[in-house]
């Protein structure tokens, strides 16, 4: 199976259930549906009409909810682009500017650094209602919880090792995510 990317693949990110993947390069967003150990294309959706792209100097960052039905993607500049999956159509449903809504709920002087990176996003509990960010600022790492259907954001210092869910995974998740890894491997290697 090929994976439709003409470039190399920067991100590789599953739902948190395991049932979708997502993998993202510069110029598209593909989404998976996951069927035990068989990964096949939804639908893929070009970064061009994604106006916040910042080129190469970023790696694109990318989440999708349980039910394969809503995905963010992040390519720079603090803008997130979520889309709605209708009938195997991607529809473009808002591009949060970040910086913008953090400077509006109570840090007006907040702007971004050549160094700032965004690690992280994923839904919150799996559901498509709150986006987690996670920002590294210099040496400090921070979470930006938003809510989606109003865009308000709320940004807390991060402590070390905290919120690294790699950790907390039950013997069950673990096998299945391996599975996954092996699958994934196979498929990248017939491509």
């Amino acid at each position: 199976m090929s994976h439709s990317h003409s470039e190399r693949i920067e991100t590789l990110v599953f739902s948190a259930n395991s049932k979708h993947l997502l993998s993202v390069c510069k110029e598209r967003t593909t989404l998976w549906k996951v069927h035990g150990s068989i990964v096949a294309p939804v639908l893929s959706i070009p970064s061009s009409g994604e106006e916040n792209s910042d080129g190469s100097k970023v790696r694109p960052v990318a989440c999708v909810d349980n039910i394969g039905e809503n995905i963010v993607v992040y390519r720079g500049n603090f803008f997130f682009t979520l889309y709605e999956i209708k009938d195997k159509t991607a529809v473009k449903k808002d591009v949060i500017d970040l910086t913008k809504e953090i400077s509006a709920c109570g840090n007006p002087g907040f702007e971004l650094d050549q160094y700032d990176s965004v690690s992280e996003i994923r839904f919150l509990a799996a559901e498509s209602s709150h986006l987690r960010v996670v920002f590294h600022k210099g040496n400090e790492s921070f979470f930006i919880d938003v809510q989606l259907f109003d865009c308000v954001p709320q940004m807390r210092k991060a402590a070390k090792y905290e919120d690294k869910s790699v950790f907390q995974l039950t013997v069950a998740g673990q096998a299945n995510a391996k599975l996954l890894q092996d699958n994934l491997e196979k498929c990248i290697s017939e491509a």
